[in-house]
């Protein structure tokens, strides 16, 4: 009985002392992530330029692409600074993606859309890349870490538009254009991190992403068979639920 009591003495001082050091978690990181990001893309045409006939009204000229969300993969790195329970931090992070989204517009004058009165954009939206620099502040509870976090965002995206007019001006022209814009928003959200390790940490994050309205300029030609030179604008906002695990090193343990 006493050599049991013993080897119990052993083992739990072990353990304490495992997670006494599992709790420490100033000093830099790094890491990486994966996980998933859907989301709301609104096109404004109110204002479109480019278009074949575009002093026709879009109807509607305000719509929500259909998104078909994505999978996303990066990395991250960051620092804490561990006072008592209170943990205060700051990362950045990268994540390419291939979230999308598309929808088609119609221009008409002369009611739905007929033989010889209307304009037809077809919409496609990527998200390549995008990113954040955060600051957290968390509470250690045990092994974990409970947190919230909010900073700025970014993102690039890839559209592309191709248009048809009905129309004895301009029949079947098929215009085709695209190109990349720069989005800069905000984000903020919460997550949880567990430190199985004095080096090693598991963690699980909601970020809420809102990358803004930007104006989209593409570029291409009339048709997919011309080199005549075309121009489509028109402005884009760009809102983002992601869901994501990740696994962190830390580099000073």
């Amino acid at each position: 009985m006493r050599k049991l009591f013993i080897i119990l003495t052993i083992f739990c001082s072990a353990t304490v002392s495992g997670v006494a050091s599992a709790q420490n978690w100033s000093g830099l990181y790094v890491g990486v992530h994966g996980g998933y990001a859907t989301g709301d893309w609104d096109v404004d045409l109110s204002k479109t330029t480019g278009a074949l006939i575009y002093s026709d009204p879009f109807v509607p000229d305000q719509r929500s692409l259909s998104d078909d969300g994505g999978w996303l993969g990066g990395f991250q790195v960051g620092g804490n600074y561990q006072t008592g329970n209170l943990v205060i931090g700051i990362e950045a992070d990268a994540s390419w993606t291939n979230a999308e989204a598309s929808g088609q517009f119609e221009t008409t004058t002369a009611g739905p859309c007929a033989p010889n009165s209307c304009t037809q954009w077809n919409i496609d939206s990527e998200l390549e890349v995008f990113g954040t620099v955060r600051g957290r502040l968390g509470f250690v509870a045990g092994n974990a870490l409970l947190y919230g976090t909010a900073g700025l965002a970014w993102g690039v995206t890839d559209s592309r538009e191709a248009s048809q007019h009905n129309g004895p001006t301009f029949p079947d022209a098929g215009g085709r254009t695209s190109g990349d814009t720069n989005h800069i928003g905000w984000t903020a959200g919460v997550g949880a991190e567990w430190k199985f390790d004095p080096n090693w940490s598991l963690k699980g994050e909601y970020l809420y992403v809102d990358l803004g309205k930007e104006n989209y300029s593409l570029t291409g030609t009339v048709s997919p068979t011309s080199s005549t030179p075309w121009e489509e604008h028109y402005a884009q906002k760009l809102e983002l639920h992601t869901f994501r695990v990740g696994l962190n090193y830390a580099l000073n343990n």
